[in-house]
């Protein structure tokens, strides 16, 4: 895709590799609360819908470089006091609670992300955010949160694929690497990591 160090085209293809099975995992139960989570995000974005502002208007603009005109203006933030999950263990997900209890400068639901006063100026962590944006578009809210889930318990946080990519690029953006649209990689990555996922 022409970029810079050519380090972007394969974004660590070892972060494909995850598979449903899991002997530490109760699928059956992860999968019968996937819309209950769904509905819990639905929820909160409308709850902050008010708060929300375009990436379109912010003065960040190295990000119009790395994302589509078009993926800007559908793409919103909301800046709170704090970063709010779902009630994972609340839901039966006791799994998860250390996920829950987490200290996060952001998180991304759909088409939006929130970010603590603290963090809002961090264009990076915005960057950061926006490839979330990306993968749940191209993933759909159901399999994000899946492929999310099975990340979480088989590789832990910072090394979950989707946060994996998410860092990676983040990295690159923030040695000034990255001077054209990014979408392509992460929307190949996801499609990648989903073929794994149920393959």
């Amino acid at each position: 895709m022409g970029y810079p160090d050519g380090r972007i085209n394969s974004v660590r293809c070892a972060h494909y590799v995850i598979h449903l099975y899991d002997p530490e995992m109760n699928l059956e139960n992860l999968t019968s609360v996937l819309p209950r989570v769904d509905r819990w995000i639905d929820s909160y974005i409308e709850e902050k819908k008010d708060h929300r502002i375009t990436l379109a208007s912010t003065g960040f603009e190295r990000m119009k470089a790395c994302f589509s005109s078009e993926t800007l203006e559908n793409s919103f933030y909301a800046v709170v006091e704090r970063i709010e999950t779902p009630p994972l263990s609340e839901m039966g997900l006791s799994e998860f609670s250390d996920f829950e209890i987490g200290s996060y400068g952001g998180i991304t639901y759909k088409d939006t992300y929130f970010v603590t006063e603290r963090e809002k100026g961090i264009e990076s962590l915005h960057f950061h955010e926006m490839v979330h944006i990306v993968q749940w578009h191209e993933l759909g809210a159901q399999n994000f949160i899946l492929l999310y889930a099975v990340g979480l318990v088989q590789c832990g946080y910072r090394s979950s694929p989707l946060e994996a990519v998410a860092y990676e690029l983040q990295d690159l953006f923030e040695k000034n690497r990255i001077k054209m649209n990014c979408e392509g990689v992460i929307r190949e990555h996801s499609r990648k990591l989903l073929k794994s996922l149920k393959g």
